[in-house]
């Protein structure tokens, strides 16, 4: 026995609310919303998957989604992604020894060096913090570099 075909709800959204959330979202919940529209306005399914390069498959799920929640269950939700590795006080301390080699005695990075400084972190971290500190207190770069040149 064959399912029967799922149309969307036109009673859920109008085109022009389709239109305004396809703008202010992502661009897959605006070519989810595109999509909606193509059915809404009369396009066959074939036409809308040829169109917008999307399966039949992802093509059923948006309009389910569409008609249970509304506009609301076009908008693409945030995955989950992998862990940070580095805290936010961390990014920040490499970045402030990306860019004061000075702050370790060396003029330029390489990868080698950059590996050996990181490595041996614990003997580094009391002088980029005050490398930091240094920094905030003194935007402008000639200064900073001379505030850096002092912790060596």
């Amino acid at each position: 026995m064959a399912r029967t075909r799922l149309e969307p709800n036109a009673d859920n959204a109008t085109i022009s609310e389709l239109k305004e959330t396809g703008r202010v979202g992502s661009s897959e919940t605006a070519l989810r919303c595109t999509a909606i529209q193509f059915l809404l306005a009369g396009t066959s399914r074939q036409q809308v998957c040829d169109a917008l390069e999307v399966t039949e498959r992802a093509l059923r799920k948006w309009i389910k989604a569409f008609n249970c929640y509304g506009v609301d269950g076009l908008v693409a939700k945030k995955r989950p992604g992998r862990t940070r590795i580095l805290s936010g006080k961390q990014a920040q301390e490499l970045v402030a020894l990306i860019e004061a080699p000075e702050c370790v005695e060396r003029t330029f990075w390489t990868a080698k060096g950059f590996h050996y400084v990181c490595k041996n972190e614990e003997q580094l971290l009391e002088r980029l913090d005050q490398a930091i500190f240094d920094v905030i207190d003194h935007p402008d770069k000639t200064k900073r570099t001379s505030a850096i040149g002092t912790l060596i």
